[in-house]
């Protein structure tokens, strides 16, 4: 892998005395050894120094005029020191070139101890795409190599200076954690540390979230270290860096790169490098200059979070309109709850919620829906058929809330029940409770499902702590507004677990209106997402329009949240409507009608019960957007951007699908086929903004940027523009 170099480097424990040493020595066979290298205590040294007739000893045993060093680390683990072993003393050699020789052999030999179990080398006709976009004939993971206490002991040596200075550590992967916790074993200090949950690249927002965390807890004047594993072109290290400084500019920060690879381009190193790589097989190249694409190689990503090659190449699949086209089930739903002003908003905390209140990315506002006729008339319909099926419900149990509220109005129009209401039965006044023991017939009303937890807890409450008399209650209805569930298993497991059949009555769940959707509270929502990424922009001295226009919204949250323009526009004046043609929506529907059939679609092909076809991304199901097939028929085309085309939707589908759903090309294909399409001010207007997001979100370096820059600068401010501030971050 590296050369013929033959450099034989031995451990004597801290506590250890030349007897130690003397008994390895004596197993060394010295033939072909360039020198030999020991890892001791400072007494060791002190013993050589006076002692001649041992220094004799070690030179007699090795012969043929092959040195002995020593190398010590001092009490206070801020420096390494080396010694040769001669007749005459045992002498300091302050000789940086050979320490770092040293510490090049003590990694090289860990890597070729593994039998190389830690390179994942590629077959004929296939190569390795990384996380940071590299590609490459052979992958190092670190954490293969790290498979035995003496093996983690050796690296963790070489890294204890710069983590003893460090108040911090912030580390690439959880490889790595063993290192780091070994290290500050041996220095008996506790030192803050995390690591990113994937690599930053591929998720740059979780990145930065992970990197807040840590950096709040420290004060200022703090020295934190950035720890990689392998390092290649160091694009990956800088973006760390820059991310990291940008949140705390007070705090002085030191990279290290345990290897460090080689790469057809000048690489930019760390401020520490352990060990660099030399070998051919290992050099990695950026897509563009790749020979391995050139020679047609298929490509084999390597996960971003478990660093692993996937164990399937990566599939990309199209997202099918018959989750939502006028066939399907759902589409009736979306419809009559998508044309109901203010029906579905985004980035809204749960008004519904009295004590820390939720926040939902996507929010069915329920009190909206029943003031349309429409619904009104759905809704009647379902309390007509409790009635045929059940009869009228003795008694009603509803969360005192709005939505609620305003439900019962029309309830009570039909029904003179006896209402009780509670979040969750456990304080009931004495009428209340003997009102539901003498019911044959309850009914719980609520006015949207999202996991079923209230549902659970009402029913938990009535079979564990009313203990009702199932001789006198007999039938348990839920009439609920809109089912809005993650996927359909949601009403499933109500049935199996609160509404079961195990149950000693019956009972039903009823529901107006059925639509699937994530359920993304703040780490997830697109929203905040965004609204993080302005923060990191300084506030223009003459805002734009659609600046002020866009914070206001994105800091409503806890009020109304956003009902109108959930996309992000230059021109935030104009109203967005979808074309004719498209299988997803109706002429004329609104810009948030068409995000949330957007986003149900997505929800949808999460949950696909053919896996082939199911948007998840795992070692064993690569299924991600396809963003690459551009010359298919329009019937059978696969690439989302082709096959919507519409820039409206393609702005939904920007703010609505996860960076990491997106296949791996989508930087080199996906991103620069929606700029060719931003030829006229209307798509320009719309989806300008949400790809310069969607970059920010997925990584902080893209040459795209430059381009988006001069596609922005006819609207740009003359001065301190905040979207061209943005764009700077980008072109590092």
């Amino acid at each position: 892998m590296e050369g013929d170099k033959k450099v034989i480097i031995k451990k004597v424990p801290d506590s250890g005395v030349f007897a130690d040493l003397d008994s390895r020595l004596k197993k060394i066979n010295s033939s072909g050894v360039e020198f030999i290298i020991f890892k001791v205590g400072i007494d060791i040294v002190n013993h050589l120094k006076n002692d001649v007739k041992d220094r004799e000893q070690i030179v007699r045993r090795v012969g043929d005029g092959v040195p002995v060093y020593l190398l010590t680390l001092s009490d206070e683990y801020t420096k390494y020191s080396i010694y040769i072993v001669q007749y005459e003393a045992c002498l300091e050699i302050n000789d940086e070139k050979l320490l770092n020789k040293i510490r090049h052999a003590d990694f090289i030999d860990v890597l070729e101890r593994s039998d190389g179990e830690c390179f994942h080398m590629a077959d004929d006709g296939l190569h390795y795409q990384t996380p940071s976009g590299m590609h490459t004939k052979a992958f190092l993971r670190l954490a293969d190599a790290v498979h035995s206490f003496g093996r983690m002991d050796r690296i963790s040596y070489w890294m204890l200076t710069s983590i003893n200075s460090a108040d911090a550590v912030l580390f690439d992967n959880w490889s790595l954690a063993s290192l780091v916790l070994h290290s500050q074993s041996i220095l008996g200090k506790h030192i803050k540390f995390d690591c990113l949950h994937q690599h930053m690249n591929f998720n740059a927002e979780d990145a930065q979230k992970v990197a807040e965390g840590l950096l709040g807890k420290l004060k200022p004047s703090s020295t934190v270290l950035l720890l990689v594993s392998v390092n290649a072109s160091g694009g990956h290290l800088t973006s760390l860096l820059d991310m990291c400084r940008r949140i705390r500019p007070d705090v002085s920060f030191q990279s290290a790169s345990i290897y460090q690879m080689p790469c057809d381009k000048e690489f930019v190193p760390a401020d520490i490098t352990f060990c660099e790589l030399t070998s051919p097989e290992m050099l990695s190249y950026e897509d563009q200059n790749c020979p391995f694409c050139k020679n047609g190689d298929e490509i084999l990503s390597i996960d971003e979070r478990y660093y692993y090659p996937k164990q399937r190449k990566e599939n990309p699949v199209s997202l099918p309109a018959r989750y939502v086209d006028i066939n399907s089930d759902i589409r009736p739903h979306l419809d009559l709850l998508g044309r109901i002003d203010g029906a579905f908003c985004v980035h809204r905390d749960d008004p519904n919620d009295e004590e820390n209140p939720r926040h939902h990315a996507f929010y069915v506002d329920v009190t909206k829906l029943v003031n349309d006729e429409d619904f009104i008339s759905a809704f009647k319909e379902k309390i007509s058929l409790i009635e045929r099926e059940r009869g009228i419900p003795d008694v009603i149990i509803s969360p005192p809330h709005e939505a609620a509220k305003k439900m019962l109005e029309i309830v009570s129009k039909s029904w003179s029940s006896r209402l009780v209401e509670t979040h969750d039965l456990l304080s009931l006044t004495q009428d209340e409770e003997k009102a539901l023991k003498v019911s044959q017939h309850i009914c719980i009303l609520d006015d949207v499902i999202v996991t079923g937890a209230r549902i659970d807890r009402y029913v938990r409450a009535i079979r564990e702590k009313l203990k009702l008399d199932t001789s006198v209650f007999k039938y348990l209805s839920v009439l609920i507004a809109v089912q809005r569930g993650e996927n359909e298993s949601c009403v499933e497991k109500l049935k199996d677990g609160a509404l079961s059949r195990k149950n000693e009555w019956s009972s039903e769940l009823y529901s107006v209106a059925e639509i699937y959707l994530p359920n993304w509270g703040k780490n997830e929502c697109p929203w905040c997402k965004e609204a993080n990424i302005w923060g990191e922009v300084p506030p223009p001295f003459d805002e734009p329009n659609y600046y002020r226009t866009r914070i206001e919204a994105l800091n409503s949250s806890h009020s109304s949240g956003i009902s109108e323009d959930p996309i992000v526009k230059i021109d935030c004046n104009t109203k967005v409507t979808l074309g004719s043609s498209s299988p997803l929506a109706d002429l004329g529907a609104r810009e948030m009608h068409v995000l949330f059939v957007v986003a149900v679609a997505l929800q949808r092909m999460r949950f696909d019960p053919d896996g082939r076809k199911r948007l998840v991304r795992t070692l064993v199901n690569n299924n991600a957007l396809d963003v690459t097939n551009t010359s298919l028929p329009c019937g059978e085309e696969t690439n989302v951007f082709k096959r919507f085309s519409e820039p409206l939707i393609q702005a939904c589908l920007l703010r609505c699908a996860k960076p990491s759903e997106w296949s791996s090309d989508m930087l080199r294909h996906g991103i620069p086929l929606l700029v060719s399409t931003l030829r006229d001010q209307s798509s320009i207007n719309i989806l300008l903004l949400e790809i310069i997001l969607y970059l920010k979100r997925r990584t902080y370096c893209s040459n795209t940027a430059r381009e988006l820059e001069k596609i922005y600068e006819s609207f740009a401010l003359e001065l301190d523009d905040p979207v061209l501030a943005l764009l700077k971050t980008m072109m590092k």
